[in-house]
């Protein structure tokens, strides 16, 4: 059975692609079929697809290449949705209230998935594993505080999404050096907790048009903490050259001027962020703007002098 499942690398874009269209089914079959079908049918296919995908994730061969390919990562994310979808249909089978949106369910069906993502991160080396599993890391610690505490509004979820992108942040800096592509997956995750951070404030404002009680204004400790987690994300994209951290930094800055762009009680002033950034502005262009030192010589070449050029004589492709 492990032979047949087996895929030859050379065909693995092929096996991607068929696992992405049967997931799309399982999705459709799903919605379209909700009111028609018992939840034990339901349960039944999706799991037969979940398992077969799974299998095909499992049982790939270990490459000696940094992290997985990206036919074998697009595996392991159908993997991640199809095995989502059979706990989802297991939990309704079991008798569990709302299904998947429960807090309880949430938080079972998380670590599992957790779990699930953990050992592909690990024995494939896998940063798009560590990534998806960071992220559902937040949903559990979120659903937990919620499942558990029963919080009144969105102030103590804002606490945790600070607290769980800390913590991811710290285990990015854990020996990036050895497993650089799992700290960019742990990094994107702590994005993402800031950038929800930021969407909780635009929830609450829409449910304040319908009459609901919030705070809808961002203080400037959370703007504080929207604009520097942006900054942070932006500085470490351009040190490891990585394009995730970047494009969620500027959606994180775009938040922020959303978030501190509102006009106070007394109409709009200068005072506070925006003649902050002017003075943060005109200090980082005036230390980049220096005049710089010495040009670094160039590295002499075998003989000790430095490389003819064409221009000095030297024949292209001498």
């Amino acid at each position: 059975m492990t032979a047949l499942l087996r895929q030859v690398p050379a065909r693995g874009d092929l096996v991607a692609a068929g696992a992405v269209a049967l997931t799309i089914a399982v999705g459709l079959i799903n919605l379209r079929f909700e009111d028609e079908w018992r939840v034990g049918v339901h349960f039944v296919y999706s799991a037969v697809a979940a398992a077969a995908v799974l299998g095909l994730a499992a049982t790939a061969d270990r490459t000696a290449d940094r992290g997985s390919p990206r036919w074998h990562s697009v595996l392991i994310v159908t993997s991640f949705v199809l095995v989502l979808f059979a706990l989802g249909n297991l939990a309704d089978v079991l008798g569990a209230e709302e299904s998947i949106s429960s807090s309880g369910t949430v938080v079972w069906v998380g670590v599992l998935l957790i779990a699930l993502m953990a050992w592909f991160s690990t024995r494939f080396d896998s940063g798009i594993a560590t990534l998806i599993g960071a992220v559902t890391l937040v949903v559990v610690v979120v659903a937990f505080v919620d499942w558990v505490f029963e919080p009144d509004g969105s102030a103590t979820f804002r606490w945790i999404l600070l607290v769980t992108a800390l913590a991811l942040g710290a285990l990015a800096v854990r020996g990036p050096e050895r497993r650089p592509h799992h700290a960019v997956g742990f990094v994107n995750a702590a994005g993402l907790a800031l950038l929800v951070i930021a969407i909780t404030f635009g929830i609450d404002a829409l449910g304040a048009l319908f009459g609901a009680e919030a705070d809808i204004e961002a203080d400037a400790g959370w703007e504080l903490v929207i604009l520097a987690g942006g900054f942070a994300l932006l500085a470490y994209a351009i040190y490891n050259r990585q394009s995730g951290p970047g494009y969620l930094g500027v959606l994180n800055l775009g938040a922020f001027v959303l978030l501190a762009g509102t006009a106070g009680d007394d109409g709009p002033s200068l005072i506070g962020w925006p003649i902050l950034m002017v003075l943060a502005a005109l200090a980082l262009l005036a230390a980049g703007m220096r005049s710089a030192g010495p040009a670094e010589p160039r590295p002499a070449g075998p003989g000790g002098s430095d490389p003819p050029t064409v221009a000095e004589g030297a024949q292209p492709g001498t």
